[in-house]
């Protein structure tokens, strides 16, 4: 049996309990709808079937209208043990972006733990929603304290097709996103606004001179990556930014080298600014949102697009680098010192 087979007949099983007078026809064609086979039979066409029984097409709406959170009920079981086999695994591995395991551990708990509390107290619109959405992840991670390794994912490759392993990254991620903007009105009373998408159609644009690119960059990018199909990073040109003799086009090549196998594609910028060519391509529609670390959280503030704030782990920077690098040490001095802002692979 195929997982579509599994959740087929599960949804079958679904639809017989909450409409039992159906007939085997059409509950086959309502679980095909719910699960979205190709080919199934619109609600309009499913409705004709049953409209003889005003009430009973009211059901049948309602049902399809849950399709989405039947499907991920159903699922469920698959996730979790799926999860539960990657924690286990990446509890075994050790991330070169990293340097003190158990401190960047304990730092992702505290942080989520806060977090975690703060959506429990959430109490404002929408908050059955929150509530739910935020049980679904804590399901996954257990507890807080089964987080036991800051790695936050593997890549491989299986019959010349690339999977990613997230773990309890997954989860954690998803928590961390879960943004309730607090407003106050011109009363002075405060409202909360909060928002449920999860966008996993939306293309990132992560923008910046990048020379030379680093571990931090790569963590951001790794944050980012289950919340986007895509994300674009777009570099500099060297002529107009002349921060190192790194090229635009070795920038490039490292982030190609260092991402290889995920949807991320790195572009030399064709404009005098990337954060300017970054407005072009949101407001041509190439891109939805620009990212940033939270070491630099107004730094498009002066830009009308929306963004992202991603925490950083590393308190390390480019410049940094370049400092190194000009510097009067030795070439080992330097090489040691280095070693401590680059990774050898992403996927490691």
């Amino acid at each position: 049996m195929t997982i579509n087979d599994y959740i087929l007949r599960k949804s079958l099983a679904y639809v017989k309990e909450k409409l039992p007078s159906l007939n085997n026809e059409i509950t086959i064609e309502v679980a095909k709808k719910i699960v979205g086979v190709k080919g199934a039979d619109s609600i309009t066409v499913l409705k004709s079937y049953v409209n003889q029984n005003p009430k009973f097409v009211e059901e049948l709406q309602n049902l399809v209208k849950r399709k989405e959170e039947i499907v991920d009920e159903i699922t469920f079981p698959i996730e979790d043990a799926i999860h539960d086999f990657t924690v286990e695994i990446l509890s075994k591995l050790n991330s070169q972006f990293v340097q003190d395991k158990e401190k960047s551990t304990e730092v992702i708990k505290q942080e989520l733990a806060k977090k975690v509390k703060e959506l429990q107290n959430y109490n404002g619109p929408d908050k059955e929603k929150v509530h739910n959405k935020l049980k679904k992840q804590l399901l996954k991670l257990k507890h807080i304290d089964k987080i036991s390794s800051p790695t936050e994912g593997f890549v491989f490759n299986y019959n010349s097709k690339m999977y990613k392993f997230t773990g309890n990254f997954a989860p954690v991620n998803q928590i961390r996103n879960m943004k309730i903007n607090q407003e106050t009105d011109t009363s002075g009373a405060s409202s909360m606004n909060f928002n449920l998408k999860e966008n996993k159609s939306k293309i990132g644009i992560f923008p910046g001179s990048f020379r030379p690119p680093h571990k931090g960059h790569l963590d951001l990018i790794k944050k980012a990556l289950p919340n986007y199909s895509k994300i674009i990073v777009l570099v500099s040109q060297p002529e107009k930014n002349m921060r190192s003799d790194i090229s635009a086009e070795q920038s490039k090549q490292i982030f190609d080298e260092y991402t290889r196998g995920l949807p991320v594609e790195t572009r030399t910028c064709g404009k005098s600014s990337p954060y300017v060519e970054a407005a072009d391509m949101i407001k041509s529609g190439e891109g939805n949102v620009v990212l940033t670390s939270d070491k630099e959280p107004t730094k498009f503030d002066k830009f009308n697009f929306p963004k992202e704030v991603i925490h950083a782990e590393h308190n390390i920077s480019a410049s940094q680098m370049r400092n190194i690098i000009g510097s009067e040490k030795t070439r080992e001095e330097k090489k040691a010192e280095l070693l401590g802002y680059l990774l050898d692979k992403i996927d490691s």
